[in-house]
């Protein structure tokens, strides 16, 4: 299993878990596919989940449903941060919501 949670706007973030225990986090702006923090230092940190951490995510992940999920939801107010969750499952199955405002995923 391998979940992408991602933010638009200058205040940007996206944590990756990888299957293998791998975590990527990048924080910042963003400039093309670069990744800075608002003092334009550089965001890019690596870590590593232990086993009941990973086996935490993939529990909620279960109980989810994702199958279940709608690809989009929304806010009914403007100016809200966009928020995507990405995540490759199960037998090549591939989840991928375009959250307006982050309140639903």
């Amino acid at each position: 299993m391998e979940v992408s949670v991602g933010s638009s706007g200058c205040a940007s973030f996206r944590i990756t878990v990888h299957a293998d225990r791998k975590l990527e986090y990048q924080v910042g702006c963003t400039t093309g596919s670069e990744y800075y923090f608002v003092n334009l230092e550089r965001g890019k940190f690596q870590s590593e989940l232990d086993s009941v951490q990973l086996e935490q995510i993939q529990q909620l992940f279960q109980w989810v449903k994702p199958e279940k999920l709608a690809s989009a939801y929304a806010v009914n107010w403007t100016d809200a941060a966009m928020v995507w969750l990405g995540a490759e499952y199960g037998d090549s199955k591939v989840l991928r919501i375009k959250d307006y405002g982050g309140r639903a995923t």
